[in-house]
């Protein structure tokens, strides 16, 4: 029998483990969102965001976050891809994707955060207040069974991003840690929460 999804809250811990009790090697992130029934006339641009880091939090290089510019969408260790950019989030279901494969990550990876920011947010006066419906759900791995769902839904008018999650290895375990902070100045904000050591 299958276990059933878990409906995380805020700074909610959970294992990754499948319903048949293994552990999860290629864990499926998707986000979906739709616009506000007062702003539908506009399209919002939300890119996922993923930065990878050593044990103490920070990231491990510029080359090891994973976004839009990303050449072909992939990390350097072939661990993290993501989806090609939905720039409308129109219909229903998945708008965005993230894919992990905890065997190619860089040994040096011991965090994951995950992220999501509206593009050209101040340019298009955008914010999180517009959006309604988001979440975020965990499958056990591509097209497999739907694990967790995080309901992202909340009244965010001054954010133009936000960090939703973190992935962290701890005894050769991966676990995955619900965050759901806002991030006034999207993508920059995101990129300046962590040290690069020293790199600009």
């Amino acid at each position: 029998m299958n276990a059933p999804v878990i409906n995380l809250r805020k700074a909610q811990t959970i294992d990754l483990r499948k319903s048949n009790g293994q552990a999860m090697t290629n864990p499926f992130i998707a986000i979906g969102w739709n616009e506000s029934q007062a702003h539908q006339d506009q399209e919002f641009d939300l890119d996922v965001l993923a930065m990878m880091q050593d044990a103490a939090g920070n990231a491990i290089s510029p080359e090891h976050f994973i976004f839009y510019n990303t050449p072909g969408r992939i990390s350097q260790c072939r661990g993290i891809e993501i989806s090609p950019d939905n720039r409308t989030g129109a219909g229903e279901g998945d708008d965005e994707w993230l894919k992990i494969d905890f065997n190619k990550i860089d040994p040096r990876c011991e965090k994951i955060t995950l992220g999501v920011s509206i593009n050209d947010a101040e340019i298009n006066g955008q914010n999180f207040g517009m959006i309604d419906n988001a979440f975020m759900r965990i499958l056990e791995s591509e097209g497999g069974r739907e694990h967790a769902v995080y309901d992202l839904t909340e009244n965010y008018p001054q954010y133009t991003g936000m960090i939703f999650g973190i992935f962290e290895k701890r005894n050769n375990e991966w676990f995955f840690t619900t965050i759901g902070e806002g991030l006034r100045n999207g993508i920059v904000e995101f990129v300046e929460r962590f040290n690069f050591q020293g790199q600009k």
